[in-house]
């Protein structure tokens, strides 16, 4: 499952990414990493962001970076 599968209110736990040289530097910077347990905050409509609660902050990840981070419950 990817984290656009996700609902608002599931907690989640990083797998595996398939994401380029940027991307997964953007997801290190954001704390994204393979292990780390995030919660679905909200999931904006009209392919919007998806607000993750990571630790005590808050980010935004937009759908397409998103569709390539892999969960799991």
């Amino acid at each position: 499952m990817t984290l656009v599968e996700t609902r608002p209110g599931d907690e989640v736990i990083i797998g595996t990414t398939k994401a380029g040289r940027g991307a997964a530097r953007r997801l290190w910077d954001l704390g994204l990493l393979p292990g780390t347990k995030v919660k679905n905050v909200a999931s904006h409509p009209f392919r919007g962001p998806i607000l993750l609660k990571v630790g005590e902050c808050t980010v935004a990840v937009g759908r397409n970076l998103a569709s390539r981070i892999h969960v799991t419950k």
